[in-house]
């Protein structure tokens, strides 16, 4: 299937897309695109990965319409099958790719569940990583639910309940420890989240050790 990989991703974080970059990112050469996903009336890039024309505002409290943008954004692509992730989230793009392969759901990461009073007590997937479907990203794009002031993962989980299974796998790792569970041959773990630049490039070196 044709595969986007969704980074979202803010204008003043250049240095996490650059780490991103040097890292696990080359890995999915060859079986899925990327793109950056940054914001509204920033002033165009020169880095055709980054896409910096979506109608949404670039604050992190405002981020649920971005993630609508994204889907809106690989619907006219014609992507079948979408991961998004955050640019603190490693991948190991080899478990990546295979997870890809096997992927038949409309919406799979590490399932939330919400609390009494919180986000509806809807779950969600955890928005450092996870999949959509063509059919469940084209229930986000046109969903009134993504707006700004709300989380933009508990913003998914809300367009999509009751429409699609949820479907949990703890291999997309949270948080917000990146170390204390990440990617290595003892495990299945495919991403790891809250990995700044230097952690990222530091966990990429001891994922190469483990030769994945």
């Amino acid at each position: 299937m044709k595969t986007l990989i969704a980074i979202k991703s803010c204008v003043r974080y250049h240095a996490r897309r650059e780490a991103i970059r040097k890292t696990w990112l080359p890995g999915i050469q060859g079986w899925a695109d990327h793109r950056f996903f940054i914001g509204c009336n920033i002033p165009s890039a020169s880095i055709s990965d980054e896409v910096t024309r979506l109608d949404c505002s670039d604050e992190f409290k405002n981020i649920a319409p971005k993630v609508a943008g994204i889907c809106q954004y690989a619907l006219c692509a014609g992507y079948q099958l979408i991961f998004v992730c955050d640019d603190d989230t490693y991948a190991a793009a080899h478990r990546l790719w295979i997870a890809s392969l096997h992927m038949k759901e409309d919406y799979v990461g590490y399932l939330r569940v919400a609390p009494l009073g919180y986000n509806n007590e809807i779950p969600y997937a955890q928005g450092s990583a996870y999949w959509l479907s063509r059919e469940a990203a084209r229930l986000v794009a046109k969903s009134p639910l993504m707006k700004n002031g709300i989380i933009d993962d508990g913003a998914v989980g809300q367009a999509l309940y009751g429409t699609v299974p949820f479907v949990h796998d703890d291999r997309y790792q949270p948080g917000p420890m990146p170390f204390a569970r990440y990617p290595q041959k003892s495990n299945n773990i495919i991403t790891a989240h809250k990995c700044l630049p230097e952690e990222m490039k530091r966990m990429h070196a001891m994922v190469q050790v483990e030769g994945l």
